[in-house]
């Protein structure tokens, strides 16, 4: 088989994968066969304060950018290492590490808002 060929299948699959795993499944069924339509009132989301999912989706968001500046610091680490002492792959492996360090600084800005916002809202409504 040609390389082209092999390339074309495996884009396939990853396709048909994602397809199967971000596409939500349609489920048709009800509980309740009476004329009442309470069960349209009753979703289960709960009644948490819709400012505090917010504020939670937000602080998620947070924690999953510091994971990804984890990624660059060892990253940059990592071509940093490897670099053997050729100057331009030094050079870039510090301006990575320079723009994770900037980017953890906008991350824990955005967070200490975030954490403000969310204890002002907090006391407020108590």
């Amino acid at each position: 088989m040609s390389q082209s060929w092999i390339k074309t299948k495996i884009i396939i699959f990853l396709g048909f994968l994602s397809y199967i795993i971000l596409i939500p499944q349609t489920v048709l069924a009800t509980t309740s066969t009476s004329p009442n339509f309470f069960y349209l009132f009753n979703t289960g989301l709960g009644s948490a304060d819709p400012r505090l999912i917010v504020a939670r989706l937000i602080s998620m968001a947070l924690g999953f950018l510091g994971i990804i500046f984890l990624i660059m610091i060892l990253a940059s680490g990592f071509a940093y290492m490897t670099s053997g002492g050729k100057e331009e792959k030094t050079k870039s492996a510090r301006r990575m590490f320079m723009n994770a360090i900037i980017g953890v600084i906008i991350i824990l800005t955005a967070y200490s808002v975030v954490y403000f916002v969310i204890n002002t809202l907090n006391i407020a409504s108590n």
